[in-house]
């Protein structure tokens, strides 16, 4: 439903209006607002748009200081009829829709998608009908881009299968899975075969955020080399009789085991430090960057390069069909419902 139109302007514009670059933030929460907080690290001067049909949000955005031009809207009508870039930081329960409505409503070069992509086959359908015009689609599974990580890989890895594990409290499999079955296909050069379900839990927790769920126990993929990730997840804690909602715990440990021997990294996605173990007991310390700080990496390679290093929509798509089926298959045989959608996000 459109609800009008609300727009703030923050700070000044520098240089010729014509050549400004626009870009988009199609969805303002928390993540949505790094975005437009990173951007103020983009030394070109920006116009940028955000949309979302939040007043709140809009105008917690609105006090996000970047330095650049920033325009907000309740509908993408308010945009002007070109954007460079567009971000999609919605939920994936209205992504595609979101991205529809906004295609319908603003020709767009440049696509950056948030995971998971959506919650169906027909949401990744619609997707690659919004983008298959543009320049270029990518999805933010930040893994392959961090220079943690491919550090460690360059003093680690080895040709052959591997074996990977990951461990921790409820980290929220549903909503983060999908990221470390990009690591794996990065980390191999294999492609996802199979997910196997069947060490699930029979019951569905409800996510930190409102409306979505998370499962609990065991996945295993496989891959065409023969490499195999298996992912843990607990259920949530329970206190006084009352669990807590899924999705609120770290990933403590991801380990990966082949022919140089096994590496652990303890603390994998921590923003302050975290620790590469490997078979001699060498270590290499890092962390993931905050996604402000990877912001305007992508933005200015993007803008100036036409690519950047996050999978393309459809190395993603091929990664996000079968994992989507086998949660899709969980949720039905866990609910009793007849439905081709799975409520993560």
């Amino acid at each position: 439903m459109v609800i009008g139109r609300v727009d703030h302007r923050l700070g000044g514009m520098t240089g010729s209006a014509r050549h400004m670059r626009r870009i988009a933030i199609v969805g303002a929460g928390q993540l949505g607002r790094r975005y437009l907080e990173g951007l103020g690290a983009v030394h070109d001067s920006l116009e940028v748009h955000v949309v979302d049909p939040s007043v709140g949000s809009l105008a917690r955005a609105a006090e996000v200081s970047t330095g650049h031009q920033v325009l907000t809207h309740q509908d993408p009508s308010g945009c002007p009829d070109w954007v460079d870039l567009a971000v999609i930081a919605t939920t994936a329960d209205v992504r595609a829709v979101a991205m529809e409505e906004f295609a319908a409503a603003t020709q767009t070069g440049f696509w950056i998608i948030e995971k998971v992509l959506g919650q169906g086959r027909q949401d990744l359908d619609q997707i690659n009908a919004v983008t298959i015009d543009s320049s270029g689609a990518w999805v933010n599974m930040w893994n392959r881009m961090t220079l943690w990580y491919q550090r460690i890989r360059e003093v680690s890895h080895v040709s052959g299968p591997t074996r990977f594990e990951a461990t921790g409290g409820s980290w929220g499999m549903g909503c983060n899975g999908i990221h470390l079955l990009d690591f794996c296909q990065w980390w191999t050069g294999e492609t996802l075969v199979e997910v196997d379900v069947a060490g699930l839990g029979g019951r569905w927790w409800p996510a930190k955020r409102d409306g979505f769920f998370e499962p609990s126990g065991q996945l295993v993929a496989s891959f065409s080399g023969g490499s195999v990730i298996t992912m843990s997840v607990d259920a949530p804690r329970r206190e006084h009789g009352i669990y807590s909602l899924a999705g609120y715990d770290d990933l403590s440990q991801l380990s990966f085991e082949g022919l140089a021997g096994r590496w652990e990294i303890r603390q994998p996605w921590s923003e302050e430090v975290g620790r590469a173990v490997g078979p001699a007991g060498d270590a290499l310390e890092g962390r993931i960057e905050f996604q402000s700080q990877r912001t305007p990496r992508l933005v200015n390679e993007i803008l100036t390069e036409g690519t950047c290093p996050l999978p393309t929509l459809a190395e993603a798509a091929a990664l996000h069909r079968p994992f989507l089926d086998a949660m899709i298959s969980h949720w039905q045989g866990s609910t009793g419902q007849d439905c081709n959608r799975v409520p993560i996000t």
